[in-house]
Parts: C-alpha cells; structure tokens; sequence
C-alpha cells in the first residue's frame, strides 16, 4: 500500500458501574437478602468510548480506504502520540482526516473523502 488516509479522533472516558456478585462470609449481615454467602455490590470501571460523529467518521474512512486499496492510520488525540502528532500536522479538531494534501474536519462522509481520494488518483 502507498498513500495512507490519515483519521484523527478523540477518544473520551466514561465511568461505568456494573452490578457484581461478591461471595462473603455466609454470617456476615449484607448477605441476607441474596442468600447465604453472596452479596450484591458495584463495581466501577473506566472505558475509553468514540463519540458517534467520531465512530462514523472512523467507520467511513475504513470503508474508503478498503475500497481503494489505501492503508489508513489513526491517531487518538486523547494519548500522548495522537496529540504530538495532531500538532504537527496542525490538526485542532476532530474528527479530522488528512489525505494526499487535502484536510477534511467536522462532518467525514464518505462522498468528501471519495472526492479526495479521485482528485489524487486523477
């Protein structure tokens, strides 16, 4: 593969909380209502999540590049790499995409980026 799309996105974190079962000691007082030695607690974790406009800009960048036989490479402006990178290519928003010179941001559709893609390949 030569040329490669350039995708910039931004991944937020989200703290989600998920029901857990915890095997307790069965004379312990939590564990009444659950039966005898479980005991219904939460758990916490942080998951990173795309944004939906991001996710779809992700999405059609893939399918433009399968389509024409492109590598794509994307950068997370939310880790250390993504952010030197986005300020190297002087990258201030996302979604973004860079391909052969040309900068699409904001809304990504697969016509936008097929339309760059066949002014490089004309």
């Amino acid at each position: 593969m030569g040329r490669s799309i350039e995708v910039y996105i931004r991944t937020e974190r989200q703290l989600t909380h998920t029901p857990i079962f915890v095997q307790t000691d069965p004379g312990h007082g939590c564990t009444h209502a659950y039966g005898d030695g479980v005991m219904q607690a939460f758990g916490s974790k942080v998951e990173k999540v795309l944004p939906e406009n991001e996710k779809q800009a992700l999405e059609n960048a893939k399918a433009v590049a399968n389509d024409n036989g492109l590598e794509i490479k994307v950068y997370d402006l939310s880790t250390r790499v993504g952010r030197f990178k986005a300020q190297f290519k002087k990258v201030d928003m996302t979604p973004t995409v860079l391909f052969g010179g040309q900068r699409i941001a904001g809304n990504i559709t697969k016509n936008s980026l097929l339309s760059i893609v066949k002014q490089y390949h004309s």
